[in-house]
């Protein structure tokens, strides 16, 4: 399921919670899929709503701009204005810090967000809030 790029656990749970809302007799549908998915991010509201309260602003916005999806040379001028974070100094320091937390994961020099549903929640409560600023900084 290429939604979580392989963690089982959120696979496993989404299928299991697919099955169980799918009548007997039915097929399951990618719609049933969604509704999942859906439920386990509203049901981890309370919970990333929490981790994301101990985050300090800058490490939020490089959090933001990686979760939009796997992010490569982080510290570059370009994902630097095209994310409209302060210096290459800044992303430097909050991705260290961001590493520690375990809230995102660096391999080979890719980043992304650790847990995956935890990215697909950020996307939905933020995603369109943070295209429209980008928009009107001219980013996007």
């Amino acid at each position: 399921m290429q939604f979580f790029q392989g963690h089982t656990y959120y696979i496993q749970k989404t299928f299991n919670e697919s099955f169980a809302d799918t009548p007997e007799g039915d097929e399951c549908t990618l719609e049933t899929i969604r509704a999942a998915i859906d439920n386990m991010i509203a049901s981890n509201d309370t919970i990333f709503r929490e981790i994301l309260s101990n985050v300090p602003e800058k490490q939020k916005e490089l959090l933001y701009a990686i979760a939009h999806g796997e992010a490569e040379r982080i510290t570059s001028a370009d994902f630097i204005k095209r994310h409209n974070l302060t210096s290459a100094s800044s992303v430097q320091s909050a991705a260290k810090k961001l590493l520690e937390k375990d809230l995102i994961t660096e391999i080979n020099k890719v980043f992304s967000v650790t847990d995956r549903l935890f990215a697909m929640w950020i996307n939905k409560l933020y995603g369109e809030k943070i295209r429209f600023l980008m928009s009107l900084l001219g980013i996007m």
